[in-house]
């Protein structure tokens, strides 16, 4: 179940205080287009977390995306597993292994 979706001109405007509204909310995200699932994450705090990836040189700016998908749960890492085993999304692994060196 989807508890929030904010798509890219919604979130233009955010800045890093705006994501007030995830602050110490766990749970999963989902970057989509078009509806096809790009990147799934999970994060204790998803207002960090949306920090982290809008800044310069984050996730958000290494592909194309149009929404931002949430759940807010706090077995946000058996469903995050969940929807990556289910979805297979195609920059899981992919940007952490190859872009951002984790």
């Amino acid at each position: 179940m989807i508890d929030l979706v904010k798509s890219i001109n919604e979130i233009q405007k955010y800045k890093k205080g705006n994501w007030i509204d995830l602050k110490n909310i766990p749970g999963v995200y989902i970057f989509t287009h078009k509806n096809d699932i790009l990147y799934i994450g999970r994060s204790k705090n998803l207002y960090q977390r949306m920090i982290s990836h809008y800044s310069n040189g984050g996730i958000c700016n290494a592909f194309k995306w149009d929404k931002i998908h949430f759940i807010f749960c706090d077995n946000h890492k058996e469903i995050e597993k969940k929807c990556i085993n289910e979805y297979n999304p195609i920059y899981n692994g992919y940007l952490t292994s190859k872009i951002f060196k984790i």
